[in-house]
């Protein structure tokens, strides 16, 4: 008997089975809710709010396409979420994506003061750099544990944002409640916001939203996967369009080179019977002056009574020198 082949069905990276086995319609208690979350909630079951996974469907999608065009366009990404089961998933995706991250605590003023996070960045550089080189060996017991724990402060709470020069253009927030602050600084700065929010959140805060439940684990994985892949793609994009347009500023040198020697060889094919007409009639003329010069012969006496006269008459060179040549004349 024949084995029957297996046939390969691509399957849909969004669906709703996904989202309920990871349990994404879970939401907190009655108590707890807020109520501009009223249009997201389907109901109670339980003691728990159900949240309506189907806008959280629709939702995600447009949110991934603004994600995808923003990477085309080079934009920097910053993923924020301090909640300590959630912490080592961020910086894992944030490192994959080569975007930036917070995950162990917001400190105020850390986008709308960033002068004084940019000098705290430079520090944590330069006690890394003493640490390897081993400038430390000089210093006393007191003096490098201290340094070693500034090294380590610095490492928890900003090794995240190491190699960020400007302020961010999107900011990507899991766990509203505990990042407030860091919502009402992309505010003041204009940075697009977009949050996965509970039951106890406020969609009115954010620019973009993800209604869920953002105390799971896996709900929070699956999400941030399907952000950290649109990104990625976006990225794919744009290295393709920056190789693209470098092919076509190649291409319009070669041709312009090219045109160049077409049009050179062009002059030169039609300016050759003119130049070899030319070199004939140089050549036989300077043939003909040569004979003539070779023939002639130079009266020294004339020559001699003319330097005379110069000498005496500086004044009057241009009126005798026509009689000298009469002279001259003459005497040949």
């Amino acid at each position: 008997m024949r084995k029957k082949k297996k046939i390969l069905v691509k399957k849909k990276p969004l669906s709703l089975n996904k989202m309920v086995k990871t349990k994404m319609y879970m939401g907190h208690t009655p108590n707890e809710w807020n109520p501009h979350m009223q249009n997201l909630i389907l109901g109670e079951k339980q003691g728990y709010h159900v949240i309506d996974v189907v806008q959280t469907l629709y939702n995600l999608k447009d949110v991934l396409l603004f994600i995808q065009e923003s990477a085309k366009q080079n934009k920097k990404f910053l993923f924020i979420g301090t909640d300590k089961v959630i912490a080592p998933l961020i910086k894992e995706v944030a490192n994959l994506c080569k975007s930036f991250y917070v995950n162990n605590r917001w400190f105020g003023g850390m986008l709308t003061n960033w002068k004084t996070i940019q000098q705290s960045l430079v520090q944590l550089k330069s006690l890394k750099e003493a640490e390897i080189s081993g400038q430390w060996k000089f210093l006393k017991k007191k003096e490098i544990l201290k340094k070693k724990a500034k090294l380590l402060y610095l490492e928890k709470n900003l090794i995240g944002l190491d190699g960020m020069e400007n302020l961010p253009h999107i900011a990507i927030i899991i766990g509203q409640v505990g990042v407030l602050t860091a919502i009402n600084e992309c505010k003041k700065l204009g940075i697009t916001t977009i949050t996965f929010l509970d039951t106890n959140c406020n969609p009115i805060l954010t620019d973009w939203n993800i209604p869920g439940n953002d105390d799971s684990y896996l709900s929070n994985q699956l999400i941030l996967t399907f952000i950290k892949d649109s990104i990625l793609f976006g990225q794919k994009e744009q290295v393709k369009i920056f190789e693209d347009q470098k092919q076509v500023i190649e291409n319009s040198k070669l041709l312009k080179k090219n045109n160049f020697r077409e049009e050179t060889e062009n002059f030169k094919a039609k300016k050759a019977p003119i130049q070899d007409l030319i070199k004939k009639n140089y050549n036989s003329a300077s043939n003909n002056s040569s004979r003539k010069f070779n023939n002639t012969t130079i009266n020294k006496k004339s020559y001699n009574k003319f330097n005379k006269y110069q000498h005496k008459h500086p004044n009057n060179q241009q009126k005798k020198y026509f009689k000298y040549n009469r002279f001259n004349h003459k005497n040949r």
